[in-house]
């Protein structure tokens, strides 16, 4: 028994639970890193250095580090010690959580790792925000999947367009990517 996905008349064999949690704990150990190294940088004082100093930037800066922060350490108090990913609605359905993993273009990152096998779908929406999480956190998966003995290194694809875009390398990009292309739902089965 394991977890199959499906997209029209793409069907991909994930395998047993226990390696889709390992997959989905990867990722949230990718977005925890990758959060940890991104540093501060706000457009308008790309564009008007003069103000660096300024309260406001001081201000604003401070601001996106603690939010940061609140989702390094949510992420960091969510990843499990066994094969389990819990399902806390309470702490990730609600809107802060939400709003603040989609100022770090990780929404994705809700619907792929706190997405319960069991609710039937992801949406076309959800799987483009799946894809935009996985271009991001693709190179800290890449390191963390070669640091560890990981199922996950065998389920790589490589073709021509990864080369290019090794994002589309990871083997759950064809189906997310049919999804989108197609606007036809996810289904877990």
């Amino acid at each position: 028994m394991g977890l199959d996905l499906v997209c029209g008349d793409y069907h991909i064999k994930v395998g047993p639970y226990s390696k889709f949690a390992s997959i989905r704990i990867m990722w949230m150990r990718a977005a925890k890193t990758f959060l940890e190294e991104l540093p501060f940088k706000d457009e308008y004082y790309v564009k008007h250095p003069d103000k660096i100093n300024s309260y406001d930037y001081n201000e604003t800066k401070k601001e996106f580090m603690e939010r940061k922060q609140f989702v390094i350490n949510t992420l960091q108090s969510t990843i499990p010690k066994d094969n389990n990913v819990y399902y806390d609605e309470e702490k990730f359905i609600q809107l802060w959580f939400l709003t603040a993993l989609t100022e770090f273009d990780l929404a994705g990152l809700l619907y792929f790792v706190y997405h319960s096998d069991h609710d039937g779908y992801l949406s076309p929406g959800q799987s483009l925000d799946i894809l935009s999480t996985l271009k991001l956190l693709f190179p800290y998966i890449m390191k963390l999947d070669n640091q560890t003995d990981s199922e996950c290194q065998y389920w790589k694809r490589t073709t021509t367009e990864t080369i290019n875009n090794p994002y589309q390398s990871h083997f759950l990009y064809p189906i997310f990517n049919i999804s989108v292309k197609t606007n036809t739902k996810v289904k877990f089965c």
